[in-house]
């Protein structure tokens, strides 16, 4: 039996992307698409595009609209699609030719409500894989507390790297009555995490879903995206939208009040990230929004424990942005299942193969670092060499 997959491509002002993304799905090898092309007030030759392969392609639909945001223009590709199975592609992005094939076999296999699968970050220079760290697929069956750990997961951004449900609407293929029950629930003015209010109530509403390790959609980053608008005031805003939409989700549902936590500290990581880092490319004091524990090692030769979320956030703040020191070496006991890391984790053990000055050790649970302490101390690191980095000192002193 065939089924009909209707994949709706917001696009603004992105002519210079848009014969890539529409070739890529054109020539996917599942052949039965609705492809719904919504202008969203384009400027630039977008809208033209779009109607010239709308000519070529009987499959392909073309809404010209006012400005909507990108919610809003999802909306009114779903309010006029009619596939059985709906997808979303930004239109600066593309997929592999066999995407949409491979996912819907597999979401047939277990009559999941949405599948979701890995993706692959390009910019300029390099191309990143996020993928699920799973053996090829898993079912998730949604009872009430497999649901809140992976609710609970998202909102701490701790979704693919363990293996469950990204945040990201483009990476999954949605049945059509989820999706079209939870679209609507995500208000247009939210352009900050839109994706992840979308997926909650995705999740909220599923009672089986499925991720695949498999990687199929590339996600490109660009300097002048939604996504890399830095302004601060800018940021804010709408960091408080997202907020707002996050309560209003944990509020319906009668979440615990740890939820709401978690997401006050997800936004003010957020902001910070955005509208403070931008200040130190400025020249002001950054060293003032870093943990005393990563000033003390400074321009030192360190060894950085745990490839958890402090541990991550710790590698992208100190050398992607700042060089504060120079890791030599990430560690962590799990080190055997964490992939796709910007540097290979390693065995603890290994410590005894490099000169350091410390050992950081990047965990939030202050009882956990004191086991990992005394695990280091019997590896032969002295005492004094191991300094704890509970988490970013701006953030520590905002959420008490």
């Amino acid at each position: 039996m065939k089924y009909l997959i209707s994949i709706i491509v917001p696009i603004y002002n992105i002519e210079s992307y848009l014969h890539e993304c529409i070739n890529s799905i054109i020539n996917q090898t599942y052949k039965d698409l609705e492809i719904i092309l919504v202008d969203d007030g384009s400027t630039d030759n977008s809208g033209k595009i779009c109607d010239e392969y709308a000519k070529k392609d009987n499959r392909i639909i073309v809404i010209h609209q006012k400005n909507a945001g990108l919610v809003g223009a999802r909306k009114a590709g779903l309010a006029i699609s009619t596939g059985e199975y709906i997808a979303y592609l930004d239109g600066d992005d593309w997929v592999e030719q066999n995407m949409y094939e491979n996912l819907l076999n597999m979401i047939l296999e277990t009559n999941a409500d949405f599948i979701d699968s890995g993706f692959i970050k390009c910019d300029t220079n390099s191309e990143t894989v996020f993928s699920h760290n799973v053996n090829g697929q898993l079912s998730y069956n949604l009872d009430d507390n497999t649901r809140n750990l992976i609710i609970e997961n998202l909102i701490m951004d701790k979704s693919s790297a363990y293996g469950y449900v990204s945040p990201s609407l483009w990476s999954k293929l949605f049945k059509r009555n989820i999706i079209v029950k939870v679209q609507n629930m995500v208000d247009n003015i939210i352009s900050y995490g839109e994706d992840l209010v979308c997926t909650l109530y995705a999740i909220q509403y599923s009672k089986t879903i499925q991720v695949t390790s498999k990687c199929y959609y590339h996600y490109r980053t660009r300097e002048n995206s939604i996504m890399n608008d830095k302004r601060s005031l800018t940021t804010i805003l709408r960091a408080l939208f997202f907020l707002h939409a996050m309560y209003d989700f944990l509020e319906t549902f009668n979440y615990a009040d740890q939820h709401k936590k978690n997401a006050n500290y997800r936004v003010l990581k957020a902001i910070l990230f955005y509208c403070i880092r931008d200040d130190a490319k400025n020249n002001l004091n950054f060293e003032l929004w870093i943990h005393p524990a990563e000033r003390a090692v400074s321009n030192k030769n360190v060894i950085l424990y745990g490839a958890g979320n402090f541990g991550q956030e710790c590698y992208e703040r100190c050398i992607k942005s700042n060089q504060l020191f120079n890791i030599i070496c990430w560690i962590d006991k799990n080190y055997k299942n964490l992939t796709n890391y910007p540097i290979v984790i390693e065995n603890p053990e290994n410590i005894k193969n490099y000169d350091y000055d410390y050992i950081l050790v990047c965990i939030k649970d202050e009882n956990i670092f004191k086991e990992i302490k005394n695990y280091l101390i019997t590896l032969g690191v002295s005492e004094d060499k191991i300094l704890y980095n509970k988490s970013e000192f701006a953030l520590s002193c905002l959420y008490k």
